[in-house]
Formats: structure tokens, C-alpha cells, sequence
């Protein structure tokens, strides 16, 4: 067995947990060479089998294992988002820019007993809708190749779903072109789903300097605030990233592409974001362009987190700004945030869209089609807004519906 196999479906259970998936209806498998699996029912441990036994249990799930060499992980899972777009007979369409990355262009609704068509659809995609399956009824069906790379696939096809579903309130979601799709699955596949595990962690060794108490003190911050994200279910995967002002002339920022849980301080990057040169070996965020740019253009802000946060992606699907009616938000964050059109993520257009929806007066912004940003007098204080964006974006879904 994979050592530490039970820590990992822990993990995935609290992943899970935490986004109010129902463990009772989950089934997890993983192929542990050609001749053995294991799987698990319902949140509970998992249990060996051989090829032939796992066939005769499962055997949509042995032809899929049969077809995807590349994938060792499946999961049957019943969020409650994807059962209503099921029943709405809805393929999720990539309203938002990391569906086509993690999953394909679409999370197509397939018939969940043609077996044919599901094995079809999953050539080209790492998720489908079943509907009316004999065994499983309707459900998510994901594949992967770890069980934390699948645990981010079935949230962003969950995410999505609830996009689409809310996004009727405001107008409906727009979905991204052809184009834009292809290109993003193309860079994920070839360069971000290899990312994580190629990237090292730095050490105090690896730098030319003693960095100084105070900047420690902020690497670490930023270490903690983006396992605050997670934690609070404010982003998914490896996506979004924070930042902070360290001086007039320095800020430090996340590295780009590795999962919130392995940071260290000594992994934060340190950006001039005057000419945009970095220290060290990691590469910063690819979004490090419009956090330069707050800093450049708004002395008052010395945080900024980016973030894919559930109620306001359904604004982001949307193209719209957020309407603010939550009183205890309001206070903060002003009656309504800032928007910005879609534009590829580290692009100059998307930098220059954010900053020039952050005004002296407004300190959040829906980003078209991918996520939203909030900044702050200090990473703390930004966290704190971030947190009222989410809240007040699904007060007023609330209101709507």
C-alpha cells in the first residue's frame, strides 16, 4: 500500500468536510499498480482488492482505470450544486477560467449507464456529470493522479456548477471563447499540473543576505494568512495568492505553483514592483503584475490577496460588480466593489484592469471570469475584507433568491 495512503484520504475527507460534500456518498478509488486498488465507501478507510475483484465491484471504474494510464485516482462524489445542474440536465460550461484548466473545456452530462460516452468524454476531460447511474444515481465522476489533485477537481466543477446556478440571478454567466480554453488546458497540462512537485522549498542557506527580523516576520505571515485561505474556503488548489508591501520600493509576494500547505517564509518572493526584477530562485506569482501595480499607485494599501472564493465567482461568471447589503460589510468595504473585464491571468491588461478598478475609496474588485481581489492597510486587514467579500456576496445571492 502507498505509505501514507491513510493520511491521504484523511486529508481528503477534511477537504471535503470543510466544503460540506457528503461523505456518505462519496466512493475513492486508487490504482496502486496494474494487479491492486484500494477504495473506500462513504468516508470510511480504505480496503485493498485485487484487478479482479475491483472489476467485478466496480466496473465503470475498472474501464476507466483500463483507458487513462495516466490517471490513478477516481471519485464519486454529490456536492450539492452539481446534483442540481444534473437535474437541470446542465453541462458546466467554463464560466470561470480554471474549469478548462483543471477539468477540460466543459464537465459534460453524460448518461451514467453508457459507458461508452463516459469513457469518451474522459479522453478529453478529468470530469463528467453521471446521470441516473444504476449504481451511483447522479454524481460527480472525477479522475486524477493524486487524491489532492482530484479533491481540487471535484470543487472546481462544484464551484462552477454554482456559478452557473447563481450567475441566473444576476444576468447569467458568460462562458469564457474556445480559444481562451484551449490555451489554458494546454499551459495546465504541459507546465501548472507539474508544478507543485518540481518546486523545492527555500532555506535561509539559499540566500545572499540575513533577511532582518521584520521581513521574517512577514514572510511568515503570508505563510500563515494563505493557510487561512484554505482553511476558510476562500481558494482552491494552489490558485489565488497574497502579497505584502515591504518598503517603497519592495514587496514580497507567493511563489508561483506551490500548494499553500508547503510554504515557508524563506519561499516568499521578493519583488521590486517599480521594475518588476525578483530575488532567489522561485518565481513569483504570475499575478505579481497588478499587486505591483496597487502599490505603485496606492500608498495606503500594504496587503492584497487574490483569491477564487465560492459566492463571489458567481459575480466574477457573471461579469458583475458586487452590490454590497450586508451592513457589517458595507461598513468596510463601501456599497459596492470594483470590476474588471476578463484578461489572461499575469497579463499587462489584467494588472492594469484591477488597479484601475481599485480606487482611493474602493478596495475590491470582481475580476471577469476568474476570481476577485481585496486589499488592505495590512495583509490582516485584508484577510478580514476578503472574508466580508464572501459573506456579503452570498447575503446578497440570499436576497435574490
Amino acid at each position: 500500500m502507498i505509505p501514507d495512503l491513510e493520511k491521504q484520504f484523511d486529508n481528503l475527507y477534511s477537504s471535503f468536510n470543510k466544503q460540506n460534500y457528503p461523505l456518505e456518498d462519496m466512493i475513492v478509488t486508487v490504482r496502486i499498480n496494474p494487479d491492486k486498488c484500494v477504495f473506500a465507501l462513504h468516508g470510511n478507510k480504505p480496503e485493498p482488492a485485487s484487478k479482479e475483484q475491483f472489476s467485478a465491484q466496480f466496473p465503470l471504474l475498472a474501464k476507466i482505470f483500463a483507458e487513462k494510464s495516466d490517471r490513478d485516482v477516481i471519485i464519486i462524489a454529490k456536492p450539492k450544486h452539481s446534483l442540481q445542474a444534473i437535474a437541470k440536465c446542465c453541462d458546466i460550461l467554463p464560466v470561470l477560467d480554471d474549469l478548462p484548466q483543471i477539468v477540460g473545456l466543459q464537465a459534460k452530462l453524460c448518461d451514467g449507464n453508457n459507458t461508452e460516452q463516459i469513457l469518451s468524454v474522459l479522453e478529453k476531460q478529468d470530469a463528467c456529470l453521471l446521470a441516473n447511474h444504476a449504481e451511483y444515481g447522479n454524481a460527480v465522476l472525477a479522475i486524477g493522479s493524486s487524491l489532492a489533485a482530484i479533491s481540487t477537481t471535484v470543487a472546481i466543477v462544484e464551484k462552477s456548477s454554482q456559478a452557473m446556478l447563481e450567475g441566473e440571478l444576476i444576468g447569467g454567466a458568460k462562458p469564457l471563447s474556445l480559444e481562451i480554453c484551449n490555451f489554458y488546458r494546454e499551459l495546465y497540462l504541459s507546465r501548472y499540473s507539474k508544478m507543485d512537485k518540481s518546486i523545492e522549498s527555500l532555506a535561509s542557506a539559499d540566500y545572499q543576505r540575513k533577511i532582518p527580523d521584520y521581513e521574517i516576520n512577514l514572510r511568515q505571515e503570508l505563510v500563515d494568512y494563505g493557510n487561512y485561505l484554505v482553511e476558510e474556503n476562500l481558494t482552491q488548489g494552489t490558485w489565488g495568492n497574497l502579497s505584502v508591501r515591504l518598503d517603497d520600493q519592495y514587496m514580497l509576494i507567493t511563489p508561483s505553483g506551490m500548494a499553500y500547505s508547503r510554504l515557508t517564509p524563506y519561499d516568499m518572493v521578493r519583488v521590486d514592483y517599480h521594475n518588476m526584477t525578483h530575488e532567489g530562485k522561485l518565481a513569483p506569482s504570475v499575478e505579481q503584475g497588478f499587486h505591483a501595480a496597487i502599490y505603485r499607485e496606492h500608498e495606503n494599501i500594504n496587503g492584497v490577496i487574490h483569491t477564487h472564493s465560492l459566492n463571489c465567482s458567481v459575480f466574477a461568471a457573471a461579469n458583475q460588480a458586487l452590490t454590497i447589503t450586508l451592513p457589517e460589510a458595507a461598513a468596510l468595504l463601501g456599497d459596492c466593489s470594483g470590476y474588471c473585464p476578463y484578461a489572461k491571468a499575469g497579463s499587462d491588461e489584467l494588472a492594469a484592469g484591477v488597479c484601475s478598478a481599485i480606487t482611493d475609496d474602493v478596495w475590491s474588485c470582481i475580476m471577469g471570469n476568474h476570481g476577485m481581489t481585496v486589499c488592505g492597510s495590512s495583509l490582516p486587514d485584508a484577510f478580514n475584507r476578503t472574508v466580508l467579500m464572501e459573506k456579503a456576496a452570498r447575503y446578497y445571492l440570499d436576497e435574490l433568491s
